[in-house]
């Protein structure tokens, strides 16, 4: 039999090219080597089957094949991937964290933790993911409890609890009060806390007792120790030494009402006008004693010239009181026959004269002819003569039916024209020595005119056109605008120099309404420009993220704060794959179960939940 000599000649290119893979496949990490391979070469197109390990999946087989004397795979992209666990699952009253991985795969842990005031039932606080799913069962978060609270011996207690002498949940308070004659040694409440211990020991209800007090400078009445609630106690004070508030206590849960307690009687310096004393000194003791004399022209006030310091002070009280009286000056008056009187002088206490005043000018009692008398004080009336006005006109002003007369320090009110005032913008006058002040006349006041102000953004609220001194006038914002302090209105006052300072309306825009959001900041308006930052509620985002921020401009917030519940895009899904339920858009939180068709079988978790970051874990495929 005869070959063409390309068919040779390639047998023998085949023969001679051809190399042998030298020892087995390559062992890998996360996959096993399928078969026995226990030869040295392997014919070149030799090819090993792999698997994955356990915890690892991969779609249909990983193939390696001998090619010119190096095991080749014939599928780069085909490699083991950690298996996943899908949700471990939450737990009431706790939360969860991934203590270890990055996903709900192979190799992850989550711990979990109970919130405050729970506590977890077992010792394992945590699940993994292994080969066949998550380990354990999803911990339970029970509340901590504390043990009953007893009545107090001759007391009672409330508490927060539906019912007494159960078990106490964290959190629940309970109070005690102590009954009539009994008083609290301890706290007046405790809680369960965190720990399932109560936060303090049970107080006790101790009868209300006083001891009996010592006193320093004074006696007890009564040889008795041990007083009850509301019993009294009296004492007595020592020589020199009075009660700092009463001669009594009474026993109460505070202890001893006013607190029993003895004082040194004590006497300031006293004063003797018109005399002098001895001893001096800055202060005396009760008992202690002075001499005191008087000036010339003045006698004691006293039949002896003694005093003593007692509880009620000097006794009798010193002074000195004048015996004579000099010739007495009358201003705008003189006495009657005071050339023929004035060598009489000085005159003892109880002596009268006759006095008149000048035109003008009154007596006390405003007769022509008036008595001034001497006294121990000196001579009455201390002014003889005062000044009588006569108020019978007012110039630019409301003058008075008839004439009416007034005595000096007598004052008026008067009532002046529109536009009018007194000296100095008053508008009362007083009859003086020299005669009314002010002058009965209303001077002009200064105006202000609505003209001289323009309020941009702004209007006046009131029609008058032209106010007076002081007086003030309401002005309006347009709406969207405010005072530099806040308000839709202010007001401006007419002054000497002119109104007041300029009204402003400043734009200004209101606490905005927010969906799905609320602010940072509790301000409740805004100026021009100002910048009001906001946060999206959980499970919520704006078109900046969790987070955004509006701009108070001339037409109001830049933009509405709104928040888009936060979704997941639906997934790509191969045809063998059913998924239940079906929604045109998922929700934060949703989860999405998946079955297989007839005669397929699932590799990958049975269901993903839609996160912050998308869906975890990875989408499982059909086989």
């Amino acid at each position: 039999m005869r070959f063409p000599a390309q068919i040779v000649w390639l047998m023998w290119w085949t023969v001679c090219v051809a190399e042998d893979c030298k020892g087995p496949p390559p062992r890998k990490q996360t996959e096993i080597l399928s078969g026995v391979w226990s030869e040295q070469n392997y014919p070149e197109r030799t090819q090993a089957t792999y698997k994955c390990r356990p915890g690892y999946i991969t779609l249909g087989s990983i193939i390696m094949e001998c090619k010119n004397g190096e095991w080749v795979a014939l599928n780069p992209l085909k490699i083991c991937e950690k298996r996943p666990c899908g949700h471990p699952g939450d737990t009431s009253f706790g939360t969860f964290q991934l203590e270890r991985g990055e996903k709900f795969e192979y190799g992850a842990k989550v711990v979990y933790t109970c919130n405050e005031g729970y506590q977890m039932l077992g010792s394992i606080n945590f699940r993994e993911c292994e080969s066949d799913g998550w380990t354990n069962d999803v911990p339970i978060c029970e509340v901590v409890k504390c043990l009953p609270v007893t009545h107090p011996e001759n007391g009672r207690l409330t508490s927060s609890a539906l019912e007494l002498d159960k078990e106490y949940t964290f959190g629940q308070v309970v109070r005690f009060v102590c009954n009539s004659g009994f008083m609290l040694v301890g706290p007046a409440e405790i809680h369960c806390s965190t720990n399932g211990v109560w936060s303090g020991e049970s107080p006790k209800c101790v009868e209300i007792s006083c001891q009996k007090p010592e006193i320093a400078n004074g006696n007890a009445a009564s040889l008795k120790k041990t007083y009850k609630e509301n019993e009294r106690f009296q004492y007595t004070c020592h020589q020199g030494y009075e009660y700092s508030s009463k001669g009594d206590a009474i026993c109460t849960a505070s202890g001893w009402t006013p607190t029993p307690s003895c004082k040194e009687i004590i006497c300031a310096s006293p004063h003797i006008e018109n005399g002098n004393y001895a001893p001096e000194s800055i202060r005396y003791r009760s008992g202690d004693e002075i001499t005191y004399n008087c000036k010339t022209g003045f006698d004691r006030s006293t039949q002896g010239n003694m005093a003593t310091c007692t509880s009620r002070g000097w006794v009798p009280q010193p002074g000195c009181t004048r015996n004579r009286c000099d010739f007495p000056q009358i201003k705008h008056g003189s006495l009657y026959y005071e050339i023929i009187y004035r060598r009489d002088f000085p005159v003892r206490v109880g002596k009268k004269y006759w006095y008149s005043c000048k035109t003008n000018f009154v007596t006390a009692s405003q007769e022509p002819w008036e008595y001034i008398h001497c006294t121990k004080e000196g001579w009455s009336p201390a002014v003889p003569c005062r000044r009588q006005c006569i108020f019978d006109h007012l110039k630019n002003g409301d003058n008075p039916k008839r004439g009416v007369k007034y005595v000096q320090g007598e004052s008026v009110r008067v009532n002046c024209h529109a536009g009018y005032s007194l000296q100095n913008e008053q508008s009362v006058m007083t009859c003086t020595e020299s005669g009314w002040f002010p002058p009965p006349e209303c001077i002009l006041l200064k105006t202000c005119s609505k003209s001289e102000i323009i309020i941009e953004n702004g209007f006046f609220s009131q029609y008058e056109l032209t106010y007076y001194l002081n007086k003030e006038t309401q002005y309006q914002c347009k709406p969207g605008y405010v005072t530099p302090d806040g308000k839709t209105s202010g007001s401006v006052t007419c002054l000497k120099s002119g109104w007041s300072p300029q009204p402003t309306c400043i734009k200004s825009c209101d606490m905005p309404a927010f969906e799905n959001a609320k602010a940072k900041s509790n301000v409740t308006w805004f100026k021009l420009n100002d910048k009001l930052d906001y946060e999206c509620h959980d499970g919520y985002e704006s078109q900046d993220g969790r987070a955004g921020s509006i701009v108070c401009g001339k037409d109001g917030w830049s933009h509405k704060p709104i928040c888009y519940e936060k979704e997941c895009k639906i997934p790509e899904i191969e045809n063998n794959l059913n998924t239940q339920p079906k929604k045109e858009k998922y929700k934060v939180g949703d989860v999405l179960k998946f079955f297989c068709r007839q005669r397929l079988k699932r590799v990958g978790p049975d269901s993903v939940q839609c996160y912050d970051f998308g869906w975890s874990p990875n989408l499982p495929t059909c086989k």
